[in-house]
């Protein structure tokens, strides 16, 4: 395509239009050398960031340069549409549509823009789509989508279906307008593509409401099997409802999110769905919040390559565990950061419980249990379920340094520097123990105005009796290490007769 006269890539050479201006090698624009132009290609994206478009069609010759320097493309964009794109537009295979993209580049024009995109990577390479409409404030109403650019836009992504190789698609309520209740012939063709994604491996589904809308993630959802994308490791969902769906992946992580207390009974029983459906995975994410609902009267069942869990530590998710059997579960993170967040909804059941925690000590498989990371939302430590994990080797405590468990430390520490005489040490085979300070929720930053030399000094003098029962070579327990973390600074705390004390 050739720009027209109008055109403010060209508009300089109005008096020479012809049709020898663009094949007379001998003509002055022809004879610019390749640093000039690209000096001039970067002028012209600076004053329009699509103008790079017109540019590359131009002629064979600047097409070919433009190509070969995609940061003519890049580093605008990247500029004005943010952090996102900084991380996901590296290169043409990563094709993103936010809020940003469309109010950038125009929701008339963003089907076309992202075919463009693509073209631009080729035939045959993987791609990493991201589709993030999550918030509809966001939107000026000069550049909202409608259901139409959205299914244009949702057809130019899902011809590429057979090369995606991750997928995240997050979809807030009421941000598409005109949603219709029938699928459209476009939704048949769209389908169909959604049906074949042989070398997806990673995937993320987000929605704000529960239903089952056309193209929404939940509809996409529900396209996927083991046969239609027999490649997938690794699953993310928000808000997607799992009863009945298809079981057979061998996915190796899976993260749910619940959120709200609407219906807590439906969203136990999907949660655990979840977990029966995807029952091979050897790390889980289990998030957010919800009300504890009535007594289930599930079978229990058996998650037997669970290796790694993170979840919130409140009732719900307790409830939710409470007829999972996890043998040969190693490391566990019991998130509580956000607990005294979410309570601002008023939902007692929100609060912070050591519930799950109780649990799973009392279990058989408490002596697999490797790795322990508790982020305590103000709260005691639970020594009395810890002790029982026997065969712990690493502890990691994160309290935020507002908390009166600094101004109690080293003496709320008990359960390690306790001697039990004949029944031996708590915790012997601990050979780490982390205790790190996070800023107080609400904040955007804080120290901690206790005298860490004081903690230092004191934990010494108090591990004194466990280092020297760990030396030697009848040592009945393992040396332990003591790792104090803030801020900005670290104090390392070591048994003097085996290594030297550092701090940093």
């Amino acid at each position: 395509m050739i720009p027209s006269a109008s055109s403010p890539v060209i508009g300089s050479m109005n008096p020479y239009l012809n049709h020898n201006v663009y094949h007379e090698s001998n003509t002055p624009i022809h004879k610019l050398n390749t640093d000039v132009l690209l000096d001039v290609f970067t002028s012209c994206r600076d004053i329009e960031a699509v103008s790079i478009w017109a540019i590359s069609r131009t002629c064979s010759q600047w097409r070919t340069l433009a190509l070969e320097h995609s940061s003519l493309y890049l580093d605008k964009l990247m500029c004005r549409l943010g952090r996102a794109w900084l991380t996901f537009c590296h290169r043409w295979t990563h094709i993103v549509v936010n809020h940003a993209s469309v109010r950038c580049l125009d929701s008339r024009r963003m089907a076309g823009w992202i075919r463009t995109w693509i073209e631009r990577s080729g035939t045959e390479k993987a791609l990493d789509v991201v589709i993030d409409l999550q918030h509809q404030y966001r939107f000026d109403s000069r550049f909202s989508l409608d259901w139409r650019k959205f299914e244009d836009l949702f057809l130019v992504i899902s011809h590429q279906a057979s090369r995606w190789h991750s997928f995240s698609y997050t979809l807030g309520h009421g941000v598409v307008a005109n949603w219709p209740e029938v699928e459209s012939p476009l939704c048949a063709d769209i389908k169909a593509h959604l049906c074949y994604t042989p070398i997806l491996r990673l995937i993320s589904l987000k929605q704000t409401d529960d239903g089952l809308d056309i193209l929404s993630p939940q509809y996409v959802y529900l396209l996927l099997s083991a046969e239609t994308a027999p490649q997938l490791r690794s699953v993310s969902l928000s808000n997607i409802v799992f009863e009945g769906c298809e079981s057979g992946w061998e996915v190796d992580h899976v993260s749910c999110e619940i959120v709200g207390p609407a219906e807590s009974w439906n969203r136990l029983v999907n949660t655990q769905s979840t977990l029966q459906t995807y029952s091979s995975f050897k790390s889980l994410r289990l998030w957010g919040w919800a009300s504890v609902g009535p007594a289930a009267h599930r079978l229990p069942f058996v998650l037997g390559r669970l290796e790694e869990l993170t979840t919130v530590p409140d009732p719900f998710f307790a409830q939710v565990l409470s007829t999972v059997d996890m043998p040969c579960l190693a490391d566990l993170t019991l998130d509580g950061r956000n607990v005294e967040q979410s309570a601002c909804y008023k939902y007692v059941d929100n609060e912070y419980s050591p519930k799950l925690l109780d649990d799973l000590a009392t279990r058989p498989s408490a002596s697999i249990l490797t790795t322990l990371t508790l982020y305590l939302p103000f709260q005691r430590m639970p020594w009395e379920s810890i002790v029982h994990f026997a065969k712990l080797q690493k502890l990691h405590i994160l309290m935020p340094d507002t908390d009166s468990f600094w101004s109690m430390c080293p003496s709320n520490m008990g359960a390690l520097y306790t001697d039990r005489m004949k029944l031996g040490w708590h915790l012997p085979q601990l050979r780490t123990l982390v205790l790190e300070s996070t800023e107080p929720y609400g904040s955007t930053g804080g120290e901690l105005t206790g005298e860490w030399w004081e903690l230092e000094l004191g934990l010494k003098q108090l591990l004194a009796d466990r280092w020297e029962a760990a030396r030697g070579k009848r040592a009945n327990i393992a040396r332990l290490d003591v790792d104090i973390i803030c801020s900005n600074w670290k104090i390392l705390i070591r048994d003097s007769k085996d290594c030297t004390d550092g701090s940093t």
